[in-house]
């Protein structure tokens, strides 16, 4: 009831909103401009010093660089954009923000109510993928049913998930953090090491597996809302996740993954190192 009258509130002030996008056009942004617009969340469109148009709503900051899994190469630096599109969000008008405001307790008690949740069961609510009735995906199989046979709910399969995370396999991970509404530190971890920890377990076989080299990961690069709306080093992270022996583990992802493949390499160092070639930032 208390998330209904959450979602109506919220509904209302986005309603109250639906004002047109404004659009801005620079030309010839300072790398600090971008920069900002990136890390606001505010830019659009741009278009480089060769030409090439890019969309930098998903993309996110580095230091000088701005990066996007869509980009080629996947970090590029904002000095290089001669041109930018910037969103500006319409606001809402006062009477929206004065109809929202007696439900602002009833929205605080049920963050409150989510709170205590997390506490008990390893986590917050979830956005919720509706694991528990049958949905499919790279996780599922990890997934620990009752004596029954009975799906547990959402929220013990997440802090199950979550406990046995350094046993799971690269795609589950991702899945994990983007199904689930863990704090924005947590799901940049699981997100980046299943990143690399996928890109790893394509390459991790005896006999060479083209599809699954082709369909693995090129780029490591964090979402935007996994940043939590800061500037966070992800880069020094990304770098600790990729010096860190337990992301190579042999998981039994690998394991079953390499079986029809010969088998899991006695030796994995081409498989890590192949692995890391997903460093998305330039070497200069």
């Amino acid at each position: 009831m208390l998330r209904s009258l959450a979602a109506a509130v919220v509904g209302l002030v986005l309603l109250a909103a639906c004002s047109p996008m404004k659009l801005s056009h620079l030309d010839r942004p300072s790398s600090e401009r971008v920069l900002e617009a990136v890390g606001k969340g505010e830019a659009g469109r741009a278009v480089t010093d060769q030409g090439q148009v890019l969309d930098l709503g998903g993309a996110v900051t580095a230091g000088p660089w701005v990066c996007a899994t869509t980009f080629e190469p996947a970090c590029i630096a904002a000095g290089r954009v001669t041109a930018l599109e910037v969103r500006h969000a319409p606001r809402s008008p006062w009477w929206a923000y004065a109809v929202a405001a007696p439900f602002v307790p009833l929205v605080l008690g049920d963050m409150a109510l989510q709170e205590v949740d997390r506490r008990l069961t390893g986590g917050p609510q979830t956005f919720s993928a509706q694991w528990a009735r049958g949905a499919v995906g790279p996780c599922i199989r990890h997934v620990r049913r009752d004596k029954s046979g009975a799906w547990p709910s959402d929220q013990q399969i997440r802090a199950d998930l979550y406990r046995r995370r350094d046993a799971l396999g690269g795609r589950c991970l991702v899945q994990l953090a983007g199904d689930f509404a863990f704090p924005a530190a947590a799901r940049r971890r699981m997100s980046l090491t299943g990143l690399a920890r996928w890109r790893f377990e394509a390459f991790a076989c005896v006999q060479a597996r083209p599809d699954a080299e082709a369909g693995a990961p090129r780029a490591f690069v964090p979402r935007p809302w996994d940043l939590d709306g800061r500037e966070v080093d992800w880069p020094l992270e990304l770098k600790t996740i990729l010096e860190d022996e337990d992301t190579w583990a042999v998981t039994d992802d690998v394991t079953e993954g390499c079986r029809p493949a010969g088998g899991a390499a006695p030796d994995l160092s081409l498989a890590v190192s192949r692995a890391r070639e997903g460093w998305p930032l330039p070497s200069i």
